[in-house]
């Protein structure tokens, strides 16, 4: 039988067949690489639905208060590594917010028609953007790195040994931890936003606060506050998701390529979230 160096030192077809042929290959093989990782992203899928929801309703009393602890747990978690971040990034968007257009609109509303705008288009979009880098920064990465060492090290092999599927115990709480946990780090975003623009106002006219309350909210109605949630969860699931998928993904007995894991799964789950969130917009908005 040849063996490849001998299909390796053929001489290359020349012509428009040839220059056919290696671009179309040059084409096909990307696309090949992107259908299997996209059949192993459903695959994944699969397998973590039906071993979570044999998990939630039919596992024994003391796996289901055990999982209910650990996605509490994971709750905690995620504000304790975001709360910051976010109220920092929130006070500084509002000021900003308060600055920039607050002049603008002094003339054609003043404070009611800067509310107006924080609430259609900050609200709406660029709050869960924010939120999102903030959690893919403070923990979707890191818990992405913290899981791919384990499964590098052989732990995900001692959990399946012990007859504990890992995407029960490992994957699941995170994934609703991080749904669970999201809408409320917007919300936190969105307040400490409002906070900073109306010092911004305040430091312009003299605004009763409950004023400002009442604008925000005849601003608000309920068609944006449903669609926010919707956005919410998709953002969430396509976060967590992707960040798990990733770690799954990770070689045994090779450490070393978890920190590259970590930041593709970053990167990938930002872009899919973003697009989640466009998605939503363009359809609904």
């Amino acid at each position: 039988m040849p063996s490849d160096s001998a299909f390796q030192n053929q001489p290359r077809k020349k012509g428009v067949a040839g220059f056919l042929g290696r671009f179309l290959g040059a084409l096909g093989r990307p696309s090949l690489r992107t259908i299997n990782k996209r059949l192993n992203q459903v695959a994944f899928s699969g397998r973590l639905l039906i071993l979570g929801l044999w998990g939630l309703g039919r596992g024994s009393l003391g796996r289901r208060r055990l999982m209910r602890r650990l996605i509490l747990f994971q709750v905690y978690v995620i504000f304790r590594a975001s709360f910051v971040l976010l109220c920092l990034m929130g006070l500084m968007m509002g000021v900003l917010w308060s600055a920039l257009w607050f002049g603008v609109l002094a003339n054609v509303g003043g404070a009611s028609a800067l509310t107006s705008l924080l609430v259609s288009v900050h609200l709406q979009e660029i709050s869960t953007i924010l939120t999102t880098v903030a959690v893919v920064m403070t923990y979707s990465g890191p818990m992405t790195l913290e899981l791919a060492l384990m499964k590098s090290s052989g732990e995900f092999d001692t959990l399946q040994l012990m007859g504990i599927p890992p995407e029960h115990i490992l994957a699941w709480p995170r994934l609703l931890g991080l749904v669970l946990a999201f809408p409320g780090l917007v919300l936190l975003m969105s307040l400490t936003t409002f906070l900073g623009a109306y010092w911004g106002i305040v430091r312009a006219i003299d605004l009763p606060l409950y004023e400002f309350v009442s604008d925000v909210a005849v601003a608000i109605e309920p068609f944006k506050i449903l669609m926010l949630a919707i956005k919410c969860l998709l953002i969430s699931l396509a976060m967590g998701f992707f960040c798990l998928f990733h770690a799954w993904q990770t070689p045994d007995g090779d450490m070393r390529q978890a920190p590259a894991i970590s930041r593709r799964a970053m990167g990938e789950g930002f872009i899919f979230s973003t697009l989640a969130g466009v998605l939503i917009t363009i359809l609904y908005g």
